[in-house]
């Protein structure tokens, strides 16, 4: 879960990035309030985990993932600056409800002297992972930038339904 939250998480904040500048002309400021309530719900996180067990963060992260991208991709005919920070905040609450404790969960499973690795190999596969989700997300919009029909708006916005539907079928 943890991998492939990064790799979503990444591959959309970059087409964000991309989709907000080219459709609506603001830049990838909208995303800051999104990543600003990730930090403050870390810690409420690893609490939750602490009371309930891992599976439900880690489920209810996975479910906040999916209901953001999936508003990402009813929503995108309306999308303004405001929804997209609100999908956004949806998105990152839940990737932090998940990720901070899949680390927890797997250094649970490993023995002690191995602890460091859990650690190192989780951050080694988030930069992996957070290549595979940029290079997952600028091609299906370059395509159809490239190869639509219409305005840049329009192939953008195509390229766009492209990657929302992408994101919530790897969710």
């Amino acid at each position: 879960m943890g991998t492939t939250a990064y790799l979503l998480l990444l591959g959309l904040a970059l087409f964000a990035i991309i989709y907000a500048l080219s459709l609506i002309g603001i830049s990838g400021l909208v995303l800051l309030p999104g990543s600003c309530v990730g930090a403050v719900i870390s810690p409420f996180a690893g609490k939750l985990a602490d009371k309930r067990g891992f599976k439900f963060p880690l489920t209810l992260g996975g479910c906040l993932f999916l209901l953001g991208n999936c508003l990402l991709l009813v929503l995108q005919p309306l999308l303004t600056p405001v929804l997209i920070v609100v999908c956004h905040i949806v998105i990152r609450s839940g990737f932090n409800l998940s990720f901070a404790n899949t680390i927890s969960n797997a250094s649970t499973l490993v023995d002690r002297k191995n602890g460091a690795d859990v650690n190192s190999s989780f951050n080694m596969l988030q930069h992996f992972a957070g290549s595979v989700g940029v290079s997952l997300a600028t091609p299906l919009i370059s395509l159809a930038q490239k190869t639509g029909q219409g305005t840049l708006g329009q192939r953008s916005y195509q390229g766009g339904r492209y990657d929302f539907i992408m994101f919530s079928c790897l969710v």
